[in-house]
């Protein structure tokens, strides 16, 4: 069926966006669907997903909303405008109509028609922005009930479209919204220990939990790679223990709005040492002997680090740096500096200490042991020049000794 009236006249001319609103979905042809995406969308690849509904008892609208299968390349742009239409008695009143939809769905294309939106005058503003809201209700939970429904049927296609808007659809967890909030937190995907080729829900990562498990694990870094030589992951892996990997720089971020999924807290393996069921020593519990040195040296490293500690991991590096709070000029600061007490390095630093507290090189080790780390999670170090020199003349020195 057409949307050609009896004498063959097409009344919404080259608008298919319009003709469309106007059929019902059981009316509407297959190409008329794909005239009215091109319309919207400037001719991108066809949709995963068409949703076209009538409400025509609560607010009297009609909507069709496209899930595209490719994010505009500007999408994470301050400036990006969605393709979102509205229509008030079938005028085009606004093409890029953002309020239509919460800004995380930005990347959905659609369009509303509405037959009762009252003007915008003083007088009825307040009747218009609660007919809007409604309307904005509707379509959103339209959209993540189809997204949940494609994760679920087709995950393939879900996951094609997760690597295109993911970190939109985590921005939403940030909004502070708390309508369909469940609802949005199952739309989430991260990769995990599991498996470097599979990605997992919140809800599929709680169905895998031991029976014994009450925390979510995660392990935030720069990438997969450098997630995986944590030493921090050593423990978990030994345990059987699942850890979300966090690579966006949006997902510690939203493990601050999210906080719990079902009652799990969400925890960072790195401030827990699993290896050999034993929890990291700090200057507050260690025995009197580590308690000096460690406080020793965080008095060297001051507001670098917030404390450090001697981790019972007897695998890995010299020191893994934790924790932390981001800082535009330098990450990570005042994170929680463990050393690993089984490391050659750190005995025999400790060893120094126990012969002379004041050595200076205990210091010098103290700050290229904090240099490290922080590289290795692929941040800069602070005053890179000095660490520089230093490294140079402790390298000096030992050419000179050997």
């Amino acid at each position: 069926m057409s949307g050609t009236d009896s004498s063959g006249h097409d009344p919404f001319g080259s608008d298919a966006i319009l003709r469309v609103l106007h059929l019902s979905p059981e009316q509407v042809p297959v190409a008329d669907y794909a005239d009215a995406y091109r319309q919207i969308s400037d001719g991108w690849p066809e949709p995963l997903e068409t949703i076209h509904r009538d409400d025509s008892v609560l607010t009297r609208h009609q909507a069709v909303l496209f899930i595209p299968g490719r994010a505009a390349p500007n999408l994470y742009e301050s400036g990006f405008a969605p393709s979102f239409r509205l229509y008030l008695n079938q005028t085009l009143v606004d093409e890029s109509a953002g309020e239509m939809l919460p800004r995380w769905l930005r990347w959905v294309h659609g369009a509303v028609h509405s037959s009762n939106l009252p003007d915008e005058t003083l007088r009825t503003r307040a009747h218009r922005e609660r007919h809007l809201r409604l309307i904005r209700r509707s379509l959103t939970s339209q959209v993540i009930d189809s997204l949940g429904r494609m994760q679920k049927r087709d995950r393939a296609r879900y996951e094609l479209l997760w690597r295109q808007v993911g970190q939109a659809v985590k921005e939403g967890v940030l909004e502070g919204d708390d309508t369909n909030r469940e609802a949005r937190l199952g739309l989430l995907l991260f990769s995990s220990s599991r498996g470097a080729d599979s990605l997992t829900t919140l809800g599929e990562y709680v169905e895998r939990m031991r029976e014994d498990q009450r925390e979510i694990w995660y392990l935030a870094g720069g990438s997969r790679p450098e997630i995986e030589e944590s030493p921090a992951l050593k423990g978990f892996r030994d345990q059987g223990l699942e850890v979300l990997y966090f690579t966006d720089p949006l997902d510690e971020r939203m493990v601050e709005a999210l906080v719990e999924f079902e009652g799990k807290p969400l925890r960072s393996a790195e401030r827990v040492a699993l290896s050999l069921g034993r929890l990291g020593v700090d200057q507050g519990n260690a025995p009197e002997g580590d308690a000096v040195f460690l406080a020793r040296l965080k008095g060297l490293l001051g507001r670098a680090v917030s404390q450090v500690q001697l981790s019972m991991d007897d695998g890995g590096g010299p020191a893994v740096l934790v924790g932390g709070r981001k800082d535009p000029h330098w990450p990570n600061r005042g994170g929680v500096l463990r050393l690993n007490a089984g490391h050659p390095l750190v005995q025999r630093l400790r060893r120094r200490f126990d012969a002379d507290p004041a050595d200076p090189l205990v210091g010098e080790y103290a700050h290229v042991l904090l240099g490290l780390s922080l590289m290795k999670r692929g941040f800069d170090v602070p005053n890179r020049a000095s660490f520089i020199a230093l490294v140079t003349q402790m390298m000096e020195d030992r050419l000179e000794a050997a």
